[in-house]
């Protein structure tokens, strides 16, 4: 599983970003387990309010910006 390879890296200073919407539901009970902040990349149609309190959602200018931040990434899928 993908996700408990994420999970045993992850750190407090990492953040993960799930591009897709649908991958939520195959991950929402592991999200509280996560060590970093979760976000969810929607575009300003799509954001939801009913996304768990543990997910912040964020638009594509705001991607942008955390991509601009953050000089290493790693690609789970």
């Amino acid at each position: 599983n993908r996700l408990k390879d994420c999970l045993a890296v992850a750190a407090a200073t990492d953040t993960l970003l799930i591009m897709e919407p649908s991958v939520l539901e195959s991950i929402k009970d592991n999200i509280p387990a996560m060590p970093c902040p979760v976000l969810l990349l929607c575009d300003g149609v799509s954001k939801d309010h009913s996304t768990a309190s543990e997910i912040t959602q964020i638009d594509v200018d705001e991607w942008v910006r955390l991509v601009a931040e953050r000089p290493h990434s790693m690609v789970w899928d």
